[in-house]
C-alpha cells in the first residue's frame, strides 16, 4: 500500500487517520508498519506480526473487563502504538469506539452527555486535565483509566490516589505492543510496584536491565533500569541511557527528576551538559526561574551531586506522544554550553 495517504473530504483528520490505520490492518500483509516512539533518538520503523497485536488486544481486553456495551474512548495519535492498540481493544471486545482529535486537554472535544468507561491518556494529557476542576472531575467519571508512555508528575499521584474510580499506569513500549505490566493508582489497592499481566514475565539482567517474555514467544531486552520485589513486582529506576557521568559519578536522570517534582510544578528535565573538569554535569532546562538555594536545599540531604551545575531558561521540548525528547534536551544544553564559552 502507498505511504502516501488517501484523501476523505466528508472526514476529520482523526477519523482519516484511523481509516488509514484499519486500511493496513485489513491489508492482506501479515505485518504491520510502525514507528518507535523516538525519546532517546530517532523514531525506528520496525515491523509487527498483527497476530501478537491480537494476542496483545485479547489479554488487556480480558484485564480491563472491556464489554461489548462499553464505549472506549480514543484521543490519542494514531501512529502511536498506544492508540492502535485501543483500536484493536475496542475491535476484539466489540466495544462501542469514540474518536477525538488528541490534544494536551481531550476533554476540550468530549460531549458531556457522554459516558466513558475506558480511555488512554498520557500524563502531559493528564497534567492539563488537572487544571481544571470541571474537567478533573468528568475524569473521575470515567470508569477506567490508563496512563502511559511517561511517569505521572509526583504532585498528581496524590490525587489520583483518592480518585473513585479505577486509575492504572502502564510499562509497556512499541516492541512489547504497548503495556505488559500495570501499577494501580487509585483506590486502597494503590500500589508503588508495576505487576505483569497474563503471560508476560518481567526479569532483570546482572545490570538491573528489564527482559521482557511476551506471550507469543518473544523476549526484548530494554534499557530500562528495574528494581525486582519477591512478590514479582517491579519499579522502574530509570534508563541506561539516562545516565549522567560527572567526574566518574553515575547519575540517574530519572532519580533527580523524581526528587524535584516532589517540591515543584514547574514544567523541567534535567540532562546532561559538557563540563571542562568533570565531563559531563548535570543541567535543569526550564522556561521558569528555580531558586539556587532551594535546589541546595532539596538535593543536598539525598545527594550533592544531584545539584545542577547549570540552570538553563527554556522551554522543555516533547515529542508528539507528551514525552520529554530528551535528544533535543542535550542538545540544547550543549548548544547553551558552547555559546557560554565563547563569551
Amino acid at each position: 500500500m502507498s505511504d502516501q495517504k488517501k484523501e476523505y473530504p466528508h472526514m476529520t483528520s482523526i477519523e482519516q487517520d484511523l481509516e488509514d490505520f484499519l486500511s493496513l490492518w485489513f491489508s492482506p500483509s501479515q505485518d504491520l508498519p510502525t514507528y518507535t516512539s523516538g525519546s532517546t533518538g530517532s523514531p525506528s520503523l520496525i515491523h509487527i506480526d498483527k497476530r501478537n497485536m491480537l494476542q496483545s488486544a485479547a489479554i488487556s481486553v480480558r484485564y480491563f473487563n472491556i464489554q461489548p456495551q462499553d464505549t472506549v474512548w480514543l484521543c490519542l495519535p494514531m501512529h502511536t502504538i498506544a492508540a492502535r492498540m485501543l483500536v484493536l481493544r475496542s475491535i476484539v471486545a466489540k466495544a462501542r469506539l469514540l474518536c477525538t482529535r488528541p490534544q494536551t486537554n481531550p476533554f476540550c472535544d468530549l460531549p458531556p452527555s457522554e459516558g466513558i468507561d475506558f480511555v488512554s491518556l498520557t500524563p502531559h494529557q493528564l497534567s492539563h486535565i488537572a487544571r481544571s476542576s470541571e474537567d478533573w472531575e468528568r475524569l473521575l467519571q470515567c470508569k477506567q483509566v490508563l496512563l502511559g508512555g511517561a511517569p505521572v508528575p509526583e504532585n498528581l499521584l496524590a490525587r489520583l490516589q483518592t480518585a473513585p474510580n479505577k486509575i492504572y499506569l502502564s510499562y509497556g513500549m512499541t516492541e512489547t505492543l504497548s503495556h505488559v505490566a500495570i501499577r494501580k493508582l487509585s483506590g486502597v489497592d494503590a500500589s508503588e510496584r508495576f505487576y505483569t499481566l497474563p503471560g508476560y514475565h518481567v526479569r532483570q539482567d546482572s545490570d538491573c536491565r528489564a527482559i521482557i517474555d511476551l506471550p507469543w514467544g518473544q523476549t526484548i531486552h530494554s534499557n530500562d533500569l528495574i528494581e525486582q520485589f519477591p512478590d514479582k513486582g517491579f519499579c522502574i529506576k530509570g534508563r541506561v541511557d539516562n545516565t549522567i557521568n560527572s567526574g566518574g559519578v553515575k547519575l540517574q536522570i530519572e532519580a533527580i527528576e523524581d526528587l524535584l517534582s516532589q517540591h515543584s510544578s514547574h514544567a523541567f528535565c534535567i540532562c546532561p551538559a559538557p563540563h571542562l573538569s568533570l565531563g559531563q554535569c548535570v543541567a535543569l532546562l526550564s522556561p521558569s526561574d528555580w531558586d539556587p538555594q532551594l535546589l541546595d536545599e532539596w538535593l543536598r540531604p539525598i545527594n550533592p551531586y544531584y545539584i545542577p551545575k547549570l540552570i538553563i531558561r527554556s522551554e522543555v521540548p516533547l515529542l508528539s506522544n507528551g514525552k520529554i525528547d530528551r535528544t533535543r534536551a542535550s542538545a540544547l544544553a550543549e548548544n547553551w554550553y558552547k555559546e557560554q564559552c565563547k563569551k
